[in-house]
């Protein structure tokens, strides 16, 4: 099966909490919404945009029954200010993963993320690299990961 990878440019934006939407006079619930929607919605787009058209290419599609190991690499903007080598802060690894696991299943990638039994994720300034994120789904066995490509 086949291994896909690509690298998405932009600001990777972290998936918030979904927040209830307010309780209407008519005693019905208004939809639920992130809280940073304006920023999330056009990066998991993007996102979307991206993955559709590398799996096209790659002609990757991972059924149902396929495990897929979900390997990341988020490239952040660094702060002039900041001299520090590692991005150990905000925003938090996991909703930045949720950010591209719910778009790669909007894209067609998989059918849905739990499939994901295997992975990575890291953060790094994007000093050598252009700011995004690399993206790296990969088939798995029940004896680990598949090594063809």
């Amino acid at each position: 099966m086949t291994v896909l990878t690509f690298h998405v440019p932009g600001v990777p934006i972290p998936q918030a909490e979904v927040r209830p939407g307010n309780v209407k006079p008519s005693g019905k619930r208004a939809p639920s919404y992130y809280a940073n929607g304006k920023d999330l919605h056009p990066w998991r787009d993007a996102v979307t945009t991206v993955a559709r058209h590398a799996a096209a290419r790659a002609r990757a599609h991972y059924p149902k029954e396929q495990a897929v190991r979900l390997d990341l690499v988020f490239y952040l903007p660094r702060p002039r200010t900041v001299t520090r080598p590692l991005p150990n802060v905000k925003p938090d690894v996991q909703h930045l993963v949720r950010a591209i696991e719910d778009a790669l299943t909007k894209a067609g990638v998989w059918v849905d993320d739990g499939q994901v039994t295997d992975g990575s994720a890291y953060k790094r300034y994007a000093d050598t690299h252009p700011a995004g994120v690399a993206v790296r789904v990969s088939p798995v066995t029940p004896d680990g990961p598949e090594t063809s490509q």
